[in-house]
């Protein structure tokens, strides 16, 4: 019987979850979705939801900073719903100082929507950033307040 209400439990956060994405995603307008997946995706046929910093940066302004924020979210969601878990490889390819300022609304909700949600957190397997830029240490303070978070810190792995 505890098994069953584990299960129950797990599947109405996942509905909660799912629930509050979306609603972020309903906000966007259809040139924006349109905009979304190109730079964000899940893998076909894979756990991986793959982000590409310099399509985002094409568009990306701060008036939607919210609704990516719930369409990077969703797509957790789509990807947990297929699998027990789920991977984030970003490129992070002419990623900056201004870039992190000026993004820092968005990193900010993506990374709190993540780390207070165990049924995110405890299904993330790694988060891979790629071409981070040679001043990672200073983009990193900037982001300390979830990277001190001891969960996400160990899966953040940078590749070069």
């Amino acid at each position: 019987m505890h098994k069953e209400s584990e299960i129950m439990t797990t599947q109405q956060k996942t509905r909660e979850f799912q629930n509050d994405s979306y609603s972020y995603l309903k906000r966007a307008n259809p040139q924006q979705k349109v905009l979304f997946s190109k730079s964000a995706y899940i893998i076909p046929n894979k756990n991986h939801i793959f982000i590409d910093y310099p399509t985002f940066k094409q568009f990306g302004a701060s008036c939607i900073q919210d609704e990516y924020s719930g369409y990077l979210m969703n797509l957790i969601n789509d990807c947990l719903l297929q699998y027990s878990s789920f991977e984030i490889h970003a490129n992070m390819q002419s990623f900056s100082i201004t870039a992190a300022q000026k993004y820092n609304k968005l990193i900010y909700n993506f990374l709190q929507q993540m780390v207070t949600n165990p049924n995110v957190m405890n299904r993330l397997s790694g988060l891979y950033l790629y071409h981070m830029p040679k001043m990672v240490d200073s983009i990193v303070q900037l982001f300390s307040t979830f990277i001190s978070n001891e969960h996400l810190r160990n899966k953040i792995t940078i590749v070069q």
